[in-house]
Formats: C-alpha cells, structure tokens, sequence
C-alpha cells in the first residue's frame, strides 16, 4: 500500500476554506457544527474540495443524497416515482405528494404537461419516459436491450412560478 502524501501548504490552507464554507453554509440553512458522520457523507464538502461553488439552494435528494447534476440542469435518469395520499406514513406537512427516489417532496405543477415541482425551492422540473439502454451487456450490443425509462430535467426558467407556487411557504429540510 502506497504511504499517502503530505499535503503541500497551499492544498492545506484551501482545505481549511472548504471546510469553513462548509461549516458556514450548513449554519446558513440551520444546521449545528457536523459530527466526523456529516463530514464522511457530506457531498457539500465534496464539492466545495473539488474547487465546485454551494448553490444558493439545497439540491434535490435521490435516496438521502443531494443531486447536484440535477440541480445543475442535467437530465437525471430516476428509478421510482409515485404519488401518495394524506393518510400515507411519509406524509408530511412541509412534503409534496410525489415521492421521487425515496425522497417526498415534490409536487405536480402541471400533469399534463409533465411538469413537477421541488417543494423546497420551487424549481420546476420537466418528467420524461423515454428509451433507455443498459451501460453493458455480456456478450452483446447495449442497443439489442433498449428499455423505457423515467428522467427528469430542470426547466430553465424556474423562477417563473406560478401564483401558486408563490403563495407557498418553502419549509427548510435536512
């Protein structure tokens, strides 16, 4: 096993600005000073280490783990999305009723046009179903297996919500 590298004092001095960014933009949104659990898990200290800006807003999560990409604009692939009644167990007051992988809070702000709504910022997002093919296949083309598939993509033009969306509170969410 190779014996790892001592930082040099620049690498240093930007890991110390990470991790009081960090520190600061989790106190931003009500959170207290992390444990060594937070650090571990945290894609926020990730992304600030690879040189990346927090963006103004949470992104959404899929399966407890935000989705920068999706926030960013790019087409994200999902795996389950489904609606739920008032009497579900996950419903929440500050929730949607559309559960996105595993993540409740989202809303449909146009059915017919397929568009849904992140309850915590607002942003709208475009739902698709389309063909999709595998990464790999043993053996075979990729192309042989097409499947359809559930995306989404965030609209450009979010912050031209409706009136109702306007009217409703954004809950804070950890």
């Amino acid at each position: 096993m190779n014996e790892p590298q001592a930082l040099t004092q620049e690498q240093i001095d930007f890991a110390v600005r990470c991790m009081a960014r960090y520190i600061n933009v989790r106190e931003d949104h009500g959170h207290g000073l992390p444990n060594s659990a937070d650090v571990d898990h945290s894609s926020l200290l990730r992304r600030l280490l690879s040189g990346k800006q927090p963006l103004e807003q949470p992104p959404p999560k899929r399966y407890s783990y935000p989705d920068y990409d999706l926030a960013e604009g790019k087409e994200g692939e999902i795996r389950e999305l489904w609606e739920r009644d008032d009497d579900h167990p996950l419903m929440r007051e500050d929730g949607g009723h559309v559960v996105i992988d595993q993540h409740p809070y989202w809303e449909w702000e146009d059915r017919e046009k397929k568009i849904l709504r992140y309850v915590p910022t607002g942003d709208l997002y475009q739902y698709m179903e389309k063909t999709a093919y595998p990464v790999w296949v043993r053996g075979d083309d990729p192309k042989n297996h097409p499947y359809q598939d559930k995306f989404l993509q965030k609209l450009e033009k979010s912050h031209e919500r409706t009136d109702r969306t306007m009217e409703r509170k954004t809950p804070k969410i950890s």
